[in-house]
């Protein structure tokens, strides 16, 4: 079984027994819908708090203070912003899916845990208007990091950060095949975080305005 809790003790993120209920009515609302409406393929629940939940969290190694505006693009069923907000209270979130069945969801699940400072919109990005207006643009599972880096430029502060959860092993093809859009935009890698999630390899790739251009 794999005990959410502890495992994030190891990364040094805390959770409360409140918190680990909410995941708990997460989990169950998510296994309940996705049986008629087909918004994830990860079912089972030591895979979901591994790699949905527990996954999602490891996106906060790249956010400082634990606070701000957080924009998640092609939000599908809630990762990682739902998991960042139901630990890190402080962050105000706004979750964008172009499908509806999942932005239908992401409300419900908003309303049951009685979660405040986070909203889903039915939207395509590329459609969004709030430009320069988020600390991080977050995108898991979305596209290429070219495509997420086109698509999400525009809407993070002069200080801000696009955060992308990627596969660790593709991750250096994906920032080789991105120079041209990072230096179309001015933005360059600031970092590259290693994580692991049971037997895989992931990496945050953390991307900010390049000051020196």
């Amino acid at each position: 079984m794999f005990n959410l809790k502890e495992e994030l003790k190891t990364k040094g993120i805390n959770i409360t027994d409140s918190m680990v209920q909410m995941f708990d009515q997460y989990f169950h609302m998510l296994v309940r819908y996705n049986e008629k409406n087909n918004i994830t393929r990860i079912t089972d629940e030591d895979d979901v708090y591994a790699l949905h939940f527990y996954d999602s969290l490891m996106t906060s190694l790249a956010i400082q203070n634990k606070k701000g505006k957080l924009l998640d693009i092609g939000a599908g069923a809630g990762f990682p912003s739902l998991p960042l907000k139901i630990v890190f209270n402080e962050l105000d979130v706004t979750m964008v899916d172009s499908v509806n069945k999942k932005v239908i969801f992401l409300k419900s699940v908003i309303d049951e845990l009685k979660l405040e400072g986070i909203k889903a919109i039915h939207e395509r990005i590329e459609n969004l208007k709030e430009y320069k207006a988020y600390d991080y643009v977050v995108a898991r599972a979305l596209s290429s990091l070219k495509e997420i880096i086109n698509y999400s430029h525009k809407y993070i502060k002069e200080d801000g950060s696009i955060i992308a959860l990627k596969g660790m092993r593709k991750s250096s093809e994906e920032i080789e095949e991105a120079k041209d859009i990072l230096k179309k935009y001015k933005l360059k890698v600031d970092s590259v975080i290693p994580y692991n999630v049971l037997d895989r390899s992931y990496c945050l790739i953390v991307i900010k305005r390049d000051k020196d251009e």
